[in-house]
């Protein structure tokens, strides 16, 4: 892209420096995100895409990825409800009480406990959704890393 830096450490991430002016991109896919400093460098920016490429522009970002996005005027406030609710349905957890700690201090976990075998696939496919869900919610990061050695 004209002038844009790739970012090293998130490839779909390009960024544009023009002294003190700056536009941020990220890619997925079919889907474009960008942001700046400067609003006459993202209206040329999204003209320029509208005249190369067949895109709508569907305005203010609320929803990416799973990611629910609300914009105030000074602050941005992101969350995965509507993930973690479809988390609780797949997994049919809707009627499961919720904790304040996602992980009894001091729990010894261990591959055999007694406890009737797990579904392997249905095993991954939960901790792979809990992972995700850690974009949001870094607090349930350790406990979602230490069931992830179960796999």
């Amino acid at each position: 892209m004209r002038g844009f830096q790739r970012s090293q450490n998130e490839h779909t991430l390009y960024v544009l420096r023009r002294g003190a002016v700056i536009l941020i991109v990220s890619v997925y896919v079919d889907d474009l995100i960008f942001t700046g400093n400067d609003e006459n460098m993202i209206q040329q920016f999204k003209d320029d895409m509208m005249n190369i490429y067949e895109m709508s522009d569907l305005g203010q970002l609320h929803y990416f990825l799973g990611i629910e996005v609300s914009q105030m005027k000074n602050e941005i406030f992101i969350s995965q409800r509507k993930y973690t609710e479809n988390i609780l349905k797949k997994f049919n957890l809707m009627g499961c009480n919720s904790v304040d700690i996602p992980l009894i201090a001091n729990e010894k976990l261990k591959k055999e406990d007694g406890a009737k075998k797990a579904d392997a696939a249905v095993y991954r496919s939960l901790i792979g959704s809990i992972l995700y869900l850690t974009a949001t919610k870094p607090d349930i990061m350790f406990t979602a890393g230490l069931l992830s050695r179960y796999m």
